[in-house]
């Protein structure tokens, strides 16, 4: 176990630009990985993300797993 996992896991909140097939993949893979990550000491949230057509703000962040599904249009 590495000194930053011991020790409160680093919180990353991303905002995503599109909302797409890679947005859509990189958000299942950090929820699938997330145990993984903490364990390293790292914590993946998503305070935003938009496309032309729709958005989703939260200023504290939420788990990849938990952002509501976005039109990809």
């Amino acid at each position: 176990m590495t000194t930053a996992a011991a020790s409160a896991p680093r919180t990353v909140k991303l905002a995503l630009l599109g909302f797409g097939n890679m947005a859509r993949e990189f958000c299942a893979l950090a929820e699938r990985e997330r145990e993984s990550l903490a364990a390293e000491g790292l914590r993946v949230l998503v305070s935003a993300a938009g496309t032309r057509h729709a958005g989703f703000v939260d200023g504290d962040g939420v788990t990849p797993g938990e952002l509501p599904e976005a039109d990809a249009g």
